[in-house]
């Protein structure tokens, strides 16, 4: 049990963080995933809201240093919007915290679909800036900080592309400008909401960091045992059982039964029927090391992928952990047992 919550929870909010960095990868507002993920996974609305936001700014503080450090952010703009995105944040969390659980679910129903359609039908975005009157396009800027700063504090998912779009379209800044601005005040509005909730006591700090931890520690056992399935069967074994944790999957006569077993000191455990003894050995190399070569298989692409995509997201923070898990299993596994 993890904040009060079993294994399975805290699993499958890995897996929705997993999934809605993709789509923040993407094209933005993957909180549309990770916050019905928590909401789904049985945390009442105000602690799903608020431990998002840990995730959240995770995620951000990576993505913004980046674009800082690559000059695209302008700061006669960005430092005020810092300052009003964190009130207006404060201020959305605390009528957010305010308003009735049951009242921000029915709400949440309505809302999602409309932040989806908005991210979805979102153009191309212009390239140079536009002209206007300088102290027009601060209002628009800082006006936008504070009012989607707020609704970034009540709810969030969307945050990052309504503020683009206003910065881009209302305000006339290029998309590269933009795109740095809209990370420093997403910034501020995340920690103004995060520390408004961590104040008031709605958020789940374990659940939130253990989450990531659990979903890659519980992928890798299952690729783990996938690659002695895969491996040992190349190598002519027959299927018995397959096992994850205390679920178990037997092989009875010609169908595959699911059963609960466990077994104490194990992840799981993928038990296979060895072939015919052939020149007097038996093929255990490549059966006993498939485990090991799958970790190594999927860390690698996870690596090359962190890489690739460094700065994107919390996605790179979760390839990064995936990857180093993997390895971290691959090397307690990888010597092969001989008969």
């Amino acid at each position: 049990m993890i904040s009060g919550y079993p294994v399975w929870v805290v699993l499958l909010i890995g897996c929705g963080v997993f999934c809605a960095s993709f789509v923040d990868a993407i094209g933005g507002g993957g909180g549309i995933i990770s916050v019905p993920v928590y909401l789904l996974a049985g945390l009442p609305t105000h602690f799903a809201l608020g431990t998002n936001k840990l995730s959240s700014c995770i995620g951000t503080v990576a993505s913004t240093a980046r674009y800082i450090k690559n000059g695209r952010v302008d700061w006669l703009l960005g430092i005020p919007s810092i300052a009003l995105a964190l009130v207006g944040a404060h201020l959305g969390t605390r009528l957010q915290l305010m308003m009735d659980e049951q009242f921000l679910k029915i709400l949440l129903l309505f809302v999602l679909p409309v932040i989806a359609v908005v991210i979805l039908k979102q153009k191309r975005l212009p390239e140079q800036r536009g002209e206007m009157n300088e102290w027009a396009r601060r209002a628009i800027v800082w006006s936008a900080s504070l009012v989607i700063g707020a609704y970034d504090g009540f709810y969030g998912p969307g945050t990052g592309t309504f503020l683009l779009l206003v910065f881009c379209y209302l305000a006339k800044v290029d998309v590269r400008t933009a795109s740095g601005n809209v990370k420093l005040v997403n910034l501020a509005s995340n920690v103004g909401a995060l520390a408004t909730s961590l104040a008031a006591g709605k958020v789940l700090i374990p659940l939130g960091l253990i989450a990531a931890v659990y979903a890659a520690f519980i992928s890798h056992i299952i690729i783990h045992e996938g690659g002695h399935l895969v491996f040992g069967l190349l190598t002519g074994y027959r299927f018995s059982s397959f096992r994850v944790f205390s679920f178990m999957w037997v092989k009875e006569g010609d169908t595959v039964k699911f059963k609960r077993h466990s077994i104490a000191g194990t992840g799981g455990q993928c038990l296979m029927s060895p072939p015919d003894i052939q020149n007097g050995e038996m093929p255990v190399v490549w059966y006993n090391l498939g485990g090991s070569l799958m970790n190594i298989i999927f860390s690698t692409i996870f690596l090359v992928c962190f890489f690739l995509l460094n700065g994107v997201s919390v996605l790179t923070g979760i390839l990064l952990l995936f990857s180093l898990f993997g390895y971290s299993l691959a090397i307690l596994n990888g010597v092969p047992m001989r008969m």
